[in-house]
């Protein structure tokens, strides 16, 4: 792990006994505005990398770093090499347990004015981009402390803080018992997911990768090719989760012909599931709904799709309504359903349909 030294700025690596350090949150400007790793391994000699809008930034970063008496900083422009591939592999990987270790997070807010009113519905910290990135979610709950500072280098809040909570809470979707105490582990998928749903991110990948913290898993880094990062995201979750909420997915306006599998293709298709939860009633009653039998509450993805067992009523020619093991909130013990239609000519082989209902 590369650190930035506040009072040399020069980069110090550790592979063990880590020291405290801040760790940066923000959003990246122009590339060429930025200053990576090359540029901070020449800093002596190239003095006009201190005139980029990103040294500003990053000097700002360890400005406020010295005042809390921390000699070290890590921002993930100029601490991840990224001409080398396989530590990016790394850092991308790490990046939840990056935040989740540091000392605090630093949060710049370069669109927010620091004599803003912050529980204001049309403020500029309301009204930040740096609530609709990607990246920027795991930044907000992995570390114990988050500090924001406006453009100017000026704090205007914590995360924790009754206030500035409540408006997180309100702008994110996100719970504020969440944001006070960082468990999520008890939250359904689709619900995680759904704090992703309106996220963008610079290269499509990384929908899926910016999420990984979250779900505590790690997977291969790859950019580039076909557009299935995503849907490889889904089955590793599946590795280690039983949760069908991963299925409740839908998507507005769709047309009720369309095929799908049962896995969504980004995360904007949890738009609209922000209040799926677990429920016990249901998953001991879908359990013995067939005469007694009991269903597997389990599901493997395989090389012809995902094998698992739902309890099934048929609707139409082909067409059946099949119940998932979650439900909405308040826990209702009403199970979400969702369509499937039989394959012509396979046996137990089926698609989703009418993903709009």
């Amino acid at each position: 792990m590369h650190l930035l030294n506040v009072h040399t700025l020069a980069l110090e690596t550790f592979s063990s006994d880590i020291p405290p350090y801040v760790a940066l949150s923000h959003r990246w400007g122009n590339r060429e505005d930025e200053v990576f790793y090359q540029d901070i391994m020449q800093l002596s000699v190239r003095r006009d990398i201190v005139k980029k809008p990103g040294f500003a930034k990053i000097l700002g970063c360890c400005n406020e770093a010295a005042k809390n008496r921390l000699s070290y900083v890590w921002v993930d422009t100029c601490c991840i090499n990224q001409m080398n591939s396989v530590e990016v592999q790394e850092a991308i990987n790490s990046m939840w347990q990056w935040y989740l270790e540091c000392n605090r997070c630093f949060v710049y807010l370069s669109d927010v004015r620091s004599d803003q009113v912050l529980d204001a519905n049309d403020s500029d910290f309301a009204r930040s981009q740096w609530f609709k990135r990607g990246w920027t979610l795991q930044e907000l709950l992995a570390p114990a402390k988050v500090i924001f500072f406006a453009a100017d280098w000026k704090k205007i809040g914590r995360k924790g803080h009754p206030r500035v909570t409540n408006r997180i809470s309100l702008v994110t979707g996100i719970p504020e018992q969440v944001l006070l105490d960082g468990d999520i582990s008890s939250l359904s998928v689709a619900r995680r997911l759904f704090w992703a749903s309106k996220r963008e991110t610079t290269r499509r990948e990384d929908r899926a990768y910016s999420l990984m913290g979250l779900f505590d898993i790690t997977m291969p880094i790859i950019y580039g090719g076909l557009d299935n990062t995503f849907v490889r995201f889904q089955k590793e979750i599946m590795k280690t989760s039983v949760d069908h909420s991963i299925f409740a997915w839908t998507v507005d306006s769709a047309s009720p012909d369309i095929t799908t599998g049962l896995l969504a293709p980004s995360p904007a298709y949890f738009m609209n599931v922000d209040e799926i939860s677990y429920d016990d009633f249901i998953l001991n009653f879908s359990t013995r709904i067939e005469a007694g039998r009991a269903l597997k509450a389990d599901y493997t993805s395989t090389n012809n799709g995902i094998a698992i067992s739902l309890p099934m009523r048929q609707v139409a020619d082909s067409v059946y309504l099949a119940m998932l093991r979650c439900t909405l909130l308040p826990e209702s013990a009403r199970p979400l359903c969702i369509y499937l239609q039989k394959l012509a000519g396979q046996r137990n082989q089926w698609v989703r349909i009418r993903i709009g209902e």
